[in-house]
């Protein structure tokens, strides 16, 4: 390896640290020796090119990436050719852009790197500073060392290139089949798939597992968060009217203001496979209209009914299996408190599960009538897994198939969910009526989830800890759970409500969550989902989350750390 050392200026030809003639000031810099390449000769005019094609597929044989007539080293392997060209050269495959020799891509990071080391005077002499860029063009194309991904993916291209930055394997990347963790694009080697970025669609051109890193979590004032590496750049302004920076995550402070690119909001029900066929009308309409039938498909009619019960359960009911007694079936119970309640859970088990026993009973209350619908045996066990449904407590969250799911299975889970535990808040002020929507629950996880997937069909809005309460009761028995912290989610800006009342039906009008704000002070998207260029302020708590993670790199272009 090249050797550095801190230069001076001498009364003599060689260069000595620490000396300097009298009434000169030594020159500040590196000076750098040269130590592979020969002074004259350019490190690619030592070896031998050839070209090749590149090309990466999978196990049923298709081809996945292609890029013919490619300039490589002869003494790299095919291996090394189809890895580099797929996920590290720039520029759309078949265009004139698109690098297409290895020259260009070490080119591209050597020429910035010394173009940085330049500009601020790193070196002491020019000389040192193109023995540098030789001694390190040598090292990256006789393959002595290599950069991490995103110095490949980013330097070169992007204007504050992400050099080490990634985010955890959980990290939910905005695509148009839903959210989905950035580790599954690693591991699916996802080169191809379409993604969101701040200006619409783009395609990931290269992936790469960088192993365990610190991940920070930075929570913003209206409950939202994300997470990633301290090295990991996002945009923020420092306070109100003052021009936007690109700042690494460990540079953010209390009070400032981040620019957030929400997700697009989902408008279509996926298009699926399977023939369609008659379902009664009734299923989401207003209740007791059931004068017609229309055409739905017979899957996701079923995967909708099941994304409704599976918002119920979790929120007012019971998912479990007793030790003991008489009945040790794995049971799931509903409690509902009206008819038209009643009557959407019903409705939803005739075509989730159309041929299970339903045991129905009253357990009124002093002041309401309250009824249980149960459900128990090995025939509703698939059904539980699949929607992970025997979490309860704190350990609950939005199941994880709704995160690529269609809008209106996405519509019933919340659906259930802001009927079985939500509120409506109705201030008035001087006059003036605002409402907003929300629903209170004991996991803090499940509330930031909850939000997300608000946000993934278009939704804004704001979370926060109540303080704490008692939960209702989550169990046939109807034993209430003991006091803990309550974490609300609202459509509007976070205020405690005046007063609230049980939502109205389920079953009747616009489902709950169609509600959308104009406005809102720290309001992100807008109600179709578009961006605006408001910010929301970040609440940087700067903790580590955990202290270590497993972190990966997938690269969108152009790459957006936001």
């Amino acid at each position: 390896m090249a050797r550095a050392s801190v230069g001076s200026e001498t009364s003599s030809t060689q260069r000595t640290p620490g000396r300097t003639t009298p009434g000169k000031a030594a020159p500040r810099g590196l000076t750098f020796e040269r130590r592979w390449p020969r002074p004259g000769v350019h490190p690619y005019d030592e070896i031998e090119w050839e070209i090749r094609s590149a090309s990466i597929g999978n196990e049923k044989g298709e081809t996945l990436f292609e890029q013919k007539e490619v300039e490589v080293p002869a003494s790299w392997s095919q291996l090394a050719t189809n890895v580099v060209v797929s996920k590290y050269f720039r520029g759309q495959v078949d265009t004139p852009g698109r690098e297409r020799s290895v020259k260009e891509l070490i080119d591209r990071v050597v020429d910035t790197i010394c173009g940085w080391a330049e500009r601020q005077r790193y070196f002491a002499t020019p000389d040192d500073l193109e023995a540098f860029r030789a001694e390190l063009t040598h090292l990256l194309v006789h393959q002595k060392m290599a950069f991490n991904s995103p110095v490949w993916f980013n330097v070169g291209v992007e204007e504050r290139p992400q050099c080490s930055a990634c985010q955890p394997y959980r990290a939910l990347i905005s695509t148009p089949g839903g959210m989905i963790p950035i580790g599954r694009l690693v591991q699916d080697a996802a080169i191809g798939r379409e993604v969101y970025d701040a200006h619409g669609v783009t395609r990931v051109v290269a992936v790469k597992d960088n192993g365990f890193k610190p991940v920070w979590r930075v929570r913003l004032r209206n409950g939202t968060f994300i997470e990633a590496t301290p090295d990991h750049v996002v945009k923020a302004v420092r306070g109100r009217r003052t021009a936007p920076e690109w700042l690494r995550v460990d540079q953010l402070e209390v009070g400032m203001r981040m620019h957030l690119y929400p997700h697009r909001a989902k408008v279509n029900v996926h298009a699926r496979a399977t023939a369609p066929v008659l379902i009664p009308a009734g299923i989401g309409a207003p209740a007791g209209e059931l004068n017609g039938f229309e055409s739905i498909d017979a899957e996701a009619a079923v995967l909708r009914a099941e994304a409704a019960l599976a918002g119920w359960l979790q929120s007012d009911g019971f998912v479990g299996q007793y030790e003991s007694g008489t009945n040790r079936s794995l049971t799931i119970e509903f409690q509902v408190a009206n008819d038209d309640e009643y009557r959407w859970v019903m409705e939803n088990l005739d075509v989730a599960l159309p041929h299970v026993h339903v045991k129905v009973r009253d357990a009124d209350t002093k002041e309401k009538r309250i009824q249980r619908i149960r459900v128990y045996g090995e025939v509703v066990r698939a059904f539980v897994e699949r929607w992970e449904l025997l979490r309860r407590g704190t350990e609950i969250r939005v199941p994880s198939r709704l995160w690529t799911a269609p809008y209106d299975e996405i519509c019933a889970y919340l659906r259930s969910l802001f009927q079985a535990d939500g509120h409506i808040s109705v201030r008035r002020d001087n006059g003036n009526e605002s409402a907003r929507i929300g629903f209170a629950v004991i996991g803090e996880r499940w509330t930031e989830d909850v939000q997300l997937l608000l946000n993934v069909i278009g939704i804004y809005s704001t979370s926060e800890r109540v303080g704490t309460t008692s939960t209702r009761s989550s169990s046939p028995s109807g034993a209430s759970a003991p006091a803990s912290p309550s974490w609300s989610a609202s459509s509007a800006a976070a205020s405690r409500p005046d007063s609230s009342n049980r939502l109205g039906c389920a079953t009747r009008g616009p489902c709950p969550t169609s509600a959308r704000r104009r406005s809102s002070p720290s309001r992100i998207s807008g109600s179709n989902g578009s961006t605006t260029s408001r910010p929301s302020r970040a609440n940087t708590s700067r903790t580590t989350w955990p202290s270590t993670t497993a972190s990966s790199t997938a690269c969108r272009t152009p790459w957006r750390a936001s």
